[in-house]
């Protein structure tokens, strides 16, 4: 199988999944590489997208360290060997 997207999940996250905290998925787009992932992840889904199935304001999403805010993620372009990393956003008081 060709090199896939490699998808860093945050700790947070990994009460999804009982596997290493990355994976590989395939995906032309930022959004297949997601719906790829969710489909592997039960429960996911709605940690990262909205009812709407946009991304969570709480949620950042990189793309080789570059930070996909405001970007539609049909519209962001993979290539195998791209690292994405999910990062839910911190807040409190």
């Amino acid at each position: 199988m060709a090199p896939g997207i490699r998808v860093r999940l945050p700790r947070a996250l990994l009460e999804y999944w009982d596997g290493p905290p990355q994976l590989d998925v395939h995906g032309a787009t930022l959004a297949e590489a997601l719906g790829n992932l969710e489909a592997r992840v039960p429960g996911l889904a709605g940690r990262l997208h909205d009812d709407q199935g946009n991304l969570r304001q709480h949620v950042a999403v990189f793309v080789n360290g570059n930070m996909v805010e405001g970007r539609d993620p049909a519209a962001v372009r993979l290539k195998p060997g791209d690292e994405v990393r999910i990062v839910p956003a911190v807040s409190g008081g």
